[in-house]
């Protein structure tokens, strides 16, 4: 399939809440993709869930099954897409990049980059089934609409906590999703 002609971009202002300080979403994707191209403004990161399906990431589409985690950087034109028959299931949290860079300041040496990686494949996770429902658990009060900064930084350092710090190879090998690119 040839990639996406058409890339929009996104704005933090135009789908967060008035004083929201992220975007909190779950999204179910049934059509085959790439569906919504786009690039945005902001940083994010998603998981699977549930269902099979594509990830079109910088020209190149990868495959994501539950346990998949990506991290996304302004610059990356990405879409998504099921896989015939399926629903792809994603839950999706998006914040302005210097939210990340002031927790990372404030916990120098404490908080692996994942965001400052280069190579979009190093931004990839494969969680195990104890990850996702840590994660699960940690997102709840983001999914009841508490979107302030306290209740954000409560979140991203309990999932760099799951993800990165338990996880002892956080930025390396081990933790990408586990398949040939």
């Amino acid at each position: 399939m040839a990639y996406i002609d058409f890339m929009r971009k996104l704005r933090f202002r135009d789908f967060c809440l008035p004083g929201a300080q992220c975007h909190f979403g779950v999204s179910r994707i049934a059509q085959r993709g790439p569906v919504d191209p786009h690039t945005h403004d902001f940083i994010e990161f998603f998981w699977i869930t549930s269902g099979q399906g594509n990830h079109w990431i910088n020209g190149q589409s990868r495959p994501l099954q539950p346990g998949d985690m990506v991290f996304v950087v302004e610059s990356d034109q990405h879409a998504f897409g099921a896989h015939q028959g399926q629903t792809l299931t994603l839950v999706n949290v998006a914040f302005p990049r210097r939210t990340w860079r002031e927790l990372i300041r404030r916990h120098e040496g404490q908080v692996p980059d994942f965001f400052e990686l280069q190579d979009d494949r190093r931004r990839e996770r494969r969680l195990t089934g104890l990850q996702l429902n840590q994660l699960a658990e940690a997102v709840v009060e983001l999914s009841r609409g508490r979107l302030g900064s306290a209740a954000l930084e409560r979140f991203l350092l309990n999932t760099v906590w799951i993800v990165g710090v338990v996880n002892e190879a956080s930025l390396g090998n081990p933790g990408q999703i586990g398949r040939a690119h």
